[in-house]
Parts: C-alpha cells; structure tokens; sequence
C-alpha cells in the first residue's frame, strides 16, 4: 500500500532522515520506534505532505505522492493525528470532528452523521456537546484520532497516541488501535509505549539518528542488541 524508498530529509547541515526506506501492507500495523530524535516524526511529516523530501521517493496505493502538499495527501487517503493534541479548542468536540468529516462531505448533514459515527467509534459519543478545551488528556487524545478517521482514510498515521496518558488508560486505547486496524484501516504508527506495540503491531522498524536501525516482527526486534544499545547504552545492552 505504501512504500518508501531512500528518503532523505536535511534542515540546515543537518540529515534527520539519512536514506530511510520501508513498505506498508494493506491491513497492516507497522510500527516505527526510537530514541527521541531519530527522526520518526520527521518520516511522518514527509510522508502526510508537511515536509518535502530531499531525497527518495513515496508512493501509496501505486501512485507517486512525493512532495505532494498535505491536503493532496489527505485526499488520496492518508490520514495523520499529532503527539501534541490540536483541537479547536472553543468548538464542541462534535463540531471538532465534523470539520474533519467535511474534507470528504460536503453536506453538513452528511458531515454531522459522520462524525457522529466516528465519535461512538472512539468512545466520544457522551462528550459531544462538551468544548474542546474542557476534554481530559485521554479524551483529547480520542479527538486527535476522530479527527482524522473522520476523513475515512485508508491509512492511518497515528504520531505517539498514548504518550501522557495512564497505565490505566493504556489497554483501552490499544483496543481502539485493533478496532480500528480491524474494521479495514491500514495503520502506520509511531510510539514509545513498548507494551502497546507488542500488542498491535505486525512489524515495526526502528530508528536511531535519522537513519533505519532494524525492521521485523517485534519479538525479533526486541531482542535485537542493536535496538538495546540505541535505546538503553552499549554498557548496560
């Protein structure tokens, strides 16, 4: 469905992306881990269109999207969330999730049902007349997803969903993933909760300073004395 070849990305003298290259199955959850600063949300950014390559290519479901802008991105099926929650904060949350529906609905009714829909999906449904600004972290991370599947994309990019929230809360948002994954959504996913990867992901690749560590199934990759060095120090690997 997606496939990556050789992308490089440079801010000043700087690679953040050194060469990087990986393919997404249809129905897949491919997850990218890494120490802070490797450049996994660099990858995103040049994948949904917010950063043009230096180098390499992007193509989704066989057509080249390299250096598209990031409304094309969207409009071809690629969705993304954002580690740091970016609601409308004085709208309700319904409203948050319509605005997302109307990039496919042009009928604001069309739009409202959508999103209504989308919001009993992520577990919103109760909160729907509440502002945006008033959501609990777990319920504002809940919007960053809604918003996006509200454009009924065929791939998802999810940047650090649980970052910030509980233990508690983990599990339920790791069975929204597979819900979602499950209802035919082709899942990219960036994240450090380990346990949480363990638990959805089919692959995952890993990334150390701009440049592809390892990629494979996660219990191969957790044990790999490459990914330990990178993330815990040659020592104590």
């Amino acid at each position: 469905m997606l496939q990556v070849k050789g992308i490089t990305k440079k801010f000043g003298g700087v690679a953040a992306l050194n060469s990087v290259s990986f393919d997404v199955g249809k129905g897949e959850v491919f997850a990218i881990i890494g120490p802070n600063g490797s450049g996994k949300t660099t990858l995103f950014n040049v994948v949904a269109g917010f950063h043009k390559p230096d180098g390499g290519s992007i193509s989704f479901e066989g057509k080249d999207i390299t250096g598209w802008q990031p409304f094309r991105v969207a409009q071809a099926g690629i969705a993304r969330s954002f580690q740091n929650t970016r609601p409308f904060p004085d709208l309700t949350t319904l409203d948050n999730v319509v605005v997302g529906a109307l990039t496919r609905h042009r009928n604001i009714r069309e739009a409202r049902s959508k999103a209504e829909e989308v919001m009993a999906t992520v577990g919103l449904g109760g909160a729907a007349g509440m502002q945006a600004k008033n959501l609990s972290i777990q319920d504002r991370k809940r919007l960053e997803v809604a918003k996006a599947i509200a454009t009924s994309p065929r791939l998802l990019l999810l940047d650090e969903p649980m970052a910030g929230l509980t233990g508690e809360e983990i599990p339920d948002f790791v069975s929204l993933i597979k819900r979602l994954n499950e209802s035919g959504m082709t899942i990219l996913l960036i994240e450090h909760v380990l346990y949480a990867i363990t638990k959805v992901a089919d692959r995952l690749m890993v990334m150390d300073n701009g440049n592809k560590l390892a990629e494979g199934a996660p219990g191969d990759i957790m044990n790999d004395s490459r990914v330990l060095k990178a993330y815990i120090g040659e020592d104590d690997a």
